[in-house]
């Protein structure tokens, strides 16, 4: 899949004014930029990154709280300070030209890890082959062929 840098910053600024238009005390349109939010940072810098860490880390920290109040409270102190944040780190990133850098290093560490399993593959093949050979030598093939008796 090919990352499109327009696509993503027309999506992180739809998101930050779907986040804006919220003003925090909406909680269906705040889990929903979260959402995407985690669907964008995946894409630009792949699940497991630390950006996806600390927006899921935010969740958990509102999930956790024992502070006073209901949840639209706690999403709005958590979570969407974090969402928004993460969001326009991305936007920066997305108009830098940090994200086919990032594109560019994982197709990188693709091709490296086939060529390091090619090089395996091929190692096995060659230790393997005196073992063949052996097995498949002339008087081998006389035995199977009934030509000699062993």
């Amino acid at each position: 899949m090919s990352l499109d840098s327009q696509a993503i910053l027309n999506r992180i600024d739809e998101l930050l004014a779907k986040a804006a238009a919220s003003g925090g005390d909406d909680n269906a349109a705040t889990n929903e930029v979260y959402q995407a939010a985690l669907t964008v940072i995946r894409a630009v810098h792949g699940p497991g990154s630390v950006q996806e860490s600390q927006l899921i880390q935010a969740m958990s920290a509102a999930e956790r709280s024992k502070d006073a109040g209901n949840w639209m409270f706690k999403l709005r102190r958590y979570v969407r300070p974090a969402v928004e944040g993460a969001l326009r780190a991305l936007r920066g990133d997305v108009t830098a030209g940090l994200v086919g850098n990032v594109a560019m290093q994982a197709s990188g560490e693709v091709l490296g890890d086939l060529l390091g399993l090619a090089r395996e593959a091929l190692g096995r093949a060659v230790s393997n082959r005196g073992t063949w050979l052996r097995c498949w030598s002339p008087p081998h093939l006389k035995i199977l062929s009934g030509g000699l008796q062993p």
